[in-house]
């Protein structure tokens, strides 16, 4: 085997048994009805949905509503699919959170736990209405695109303009499309180790 090979292997053997944890926790999600808010989205009313994409991202929080839009298409009333895809969101979420403990444990050269970061994010009961519960898909996505954006910043190699830099500011943009309120997570994103540094 080839020692890059080699040196990923734990890598992706963590990351998979932290995500078959997760799918362990909330299979039983999986079968669940739609629940309160779910009742007056509209996937709930076909009646009332004309043919089109316009119509779904002319709504409020166009992504999250672009994503249920794909699962009507999909699945038409059936919760199955919606509740996968809630799922799926949280662990590729999951695997950014431990991306992102690699790169700020080699930024401050120390050793982090990432499967245990991620494993914690993936299994704490903080996140079981994101994930369980189909209209807080909303969170999710606004975690994915925030994770994303700030995996993006910690990857760039230089401090001028590029792809990464780039699409970490799109991403980051996206947070607020997707939920309104998590402009505020800017916050956390400028008080990060290489932030900090660059500002010095």
């Amino acid at each position: 085997m080839k020692p890059a090979l080699r040196n990923l292997w734990p890598h992706a053997a963590a990351v998979a048994a932290a995500a078959a944890a997760a799918w362990w926790a909330y299979a039983p999600a999986l079968r669940g009805p739609f629940l309160l808010d779910d009742l007056y989205q509209p996937f709930t009313h076909p009646g009332l949905i004309p043919a089109g994409i316009t119509w779904w991202l002319i709504r409020q929080r166009p992504v999250q509503m672009l994503s249920f839009g794909i699962n009507y298409w999909l699945s038409g009333e059936d919760p199955f699919s919606y509740h996968v895809v809630n799922l799926l969101l949280h662990l590729v979420n999951g695997l950014l959170v431990y991306r992102i403990a690699r790169l700020l444990a080699a930024l401050k050269g120390g050793r982090v736990p990432f499967a245990f970061a991620a494993a914690l994010f993936l299994l704490h009961p903080v996140q079981t209405e994101s994930v369980s519960y189909i209209s807080g898909r909303a969170y999710s996505l606004s975690a994915l695109f925030f994770l994303a954006a700030f995996t993006l910043f910690l990857e760039r190699r230089t401090e001028g303009l590029s792809w990464r830099r780039s699409g970490a500011r799109n991403c980051f943009t996206s947070t607020s499309v997707a939920v309104e309120s998590s402009a505020s997570m800017s916050r956390i994103a400028v008080r990060s180790p290489r932030s900090t540094a660059a500002a010095r």
